[in-house]
């Protein structure tokens, strides 16, 4: 939508680091990639890390017992037999919670049994011949439905079994992290759910992802506290929206532009995302006056109507260039802006102050 090559977007991010000054490591993430020739082509360009999206190969669960006995028994027999000899007699034998019913096995191997196997194929295929390190992660969070500590235990042994080493896993949590707004749920039910996740990420020695990362405050020092370092949060949307701050800010009329545009595309734009988002909620643009306008960053439906319309933005040549003209002029008020945002998110999670420890 952006029309970007990997190649191209490679560049910029690489120039940035430089133009920065930065003289530590960095990384390119090949984020949420679904297909071998994708995840082939972003390995050539030199991206240093592969998000495996599993979605297409997480399989749906039958609702009746028949149903799901009859698809669980079209998994090898060799496959079902080692799998119910592995898994039935686990009695909690590493102290993390996790124990399987017939049924509850029958339900997660149906379930993840294709993911498991599309992800040792990639693994053996593409990151192990890549002839260099890359980081893998596995990503189990492009669902309808929380992703169980059971089920993500499953997953994690059978990628060890097979000799997968994987970098991260992100799985779903339960509650909602919905793009540009704050964390929905009950915080008390995400803290078990993700302390459970953790200490899975931690036997196995990877890291827990999370996605859709951004501006997720109040649950931001929960994920500090249980993760500590062996974490990823994923937060590239929130950069975006500063910039729509900034613009906000200093060029009203393109913001107004870019607002309407949003208006325009919304309904197609969340074809490809969950959100909430209320349009009758955002404050009419004609009712607002421009010293309002950067307003329109701190209220949640709004956030998502813009957050979700970028590609369209980006797509219209005219917006395009005045919005990339807009961000060389006031560069250092987007890096001001930015660097106060996510100086927020880093501060909840306690980073900085268990680094000086």
């Amino acid at each position: 939508m952006t029309k970007r090559t990997y190649e191209r977007v490679l560049d910029a991010a690489v120039w940035a680091v430089c133009k920065a000054g930065w003289r530590y490591g960095f990384g390119a993430d090949g984020d949420h990639l679904e297909t071998m020739k994708d995840i082939e082509y972003a390995l050539l360009c030199g991206y240093s890390m592969i998000t495996l999206d599993c979605s297409k190969v997480i399989c749906s669960i039958p609702e009746s017992s028949a149903a799901l006995k009859a698809t669980y028994e079209k998994i090898p027999a060799a496959e079902r037999w080692r799998i119910e000899a592995v898994y039935l007699p686990y009695e909690d034998r590493y102290r993390l919670g996790i124990s399987y019913t017939s049924e509850s096995l029958m339900r997660i191997a149906v379930c993840y049994y294709r993911c498991v196997e599309f992800a040792e194929k990639v693994y053996k295929s593409e990151i192990v011949k890549a002839g260099r390190a890359v980081d893998f992660e596995i990503s189990l969070d492009e669902t309808e439905f929380a992703t169980l500590p059971e089920a993500h235990f499953f997953v994690a042994n059978e990628l060890s079994s097979r000799d997968v080493v994987i970098t991260s896993m992100a799985p779903r949590f339960v509650g909602e992290f919905q793009k540009a707004i704050d964390y929905i749920g009950d915080l008390d039910d995400f803290k078990r759910d993700f302390s459970r996740h953790c200490k899975i990420a931690d036997y196995f020695g990877y890291k827990i992802s999370i996605h859709s990362g951004s501006d997720k405050f109040s649950v931001f020092p929960i994920i500090g506290e249980r993760a500590k370092e062996r974490m990823h949060l994923k937060t590239a949307g929130t950069s975006w929206l500063e910039a729509v701050r900034v613009i906000a800010m200093v060029d009203p009329d393109l913001y107004r532009i870019m607002h309407k545009n949003a208006l325009k595309y919304f309904d197609d734009a969340r074809k490809y995302y969950v959100v909430h988002a209320d349009i009758s909620q955002v404050r009419p643009l004609e009712d607002t006056p421009d010293k309002l306008l950067p307003e329109y960053l701190n209220q949640n439906d709004a956030r998502q109507l813009l957050h979700i319309t970028y590609g369209y933005q980006l797509a219209d040549p005219d917006i395009r260039k005045r919005f990339f003209d807009a961000m060389d002029r006031y560069y250092a008020e987007y890096v001001r802006t930015l660097t106060a945002h996510i100086g927020k998110h880093v501060a909840l999670l306690n980073i900085a102050e268990r680094n000086k420890s």
